[in-house]
């Protein structure tokens, strides 16, 4: 499928018309809302005040979910206060911030945290105290499970 092709239907080359790519991203975010049915410990997920680009990080959401993580989604735009407010309450295994750009981040707590995307560099994490995950949806799945199950490096 591609976006932008023929509205109402399919176009001359079997695409299926999927709207307006805004639309598109609000329909992506409606499968974040499933991101929660899972059997394992909960991670909470957010981008800080400022990044509002969160398709990323609901993609990733989604393959934890497929290992039966927990994704608490907390969404884009999220303040500070209230990703500390939400980890404090639900002692989730690990914050993950999603950063596509150069956001100014605060570590939002004392809890474990990983940034990822790519406004997440070296410098921010070290910055954070922060896990750094790998640019791969796959491998920073891994790296993620791998870390909490292990011992946060």
């Amino acid at each position: 499928m591609t976006l932008g092709q023929e509205p109402g239907g399919r176009g001359r080359s079997g695409h299926i018309w999927l709207g307006d790519p805004r639309e598109s991203a609000r329909r992506t975010r409606l499968i974040a809302g499933g991101l929660a049915a899972s059997t394992i410990d909960r991670q909470i997920f957010a981008c800080p005040s400022g990044e509002r680009h969160d398709i990323g990080l609901i993609a990733f959401g989604l393959a934890l979910r497929e290992q039966g993580w927990r994704i608490v989604w907390l969404g884009a735009d999220t303040p500070l206060p209230t990703i500390a407010e939400a980890a404090a309450d639900l002692h989730p295994a690990a914050v993950v911030l999603g950063l596509t750009a150069r956001t100014r981040a605060d570590r939002p707590g004392d809890d474990r945290l990983a940034v990822g995307g790519p406004g997440a560099t070296p410098a921010v994490a070290a910055r954070l105290g922060a896990e750094l995950l790998a640019r791969d949806l796959v491998g920073a799945a891994s790296q993620l499970s791998a870390g909490t199950a292990g011992g946060w490096s």
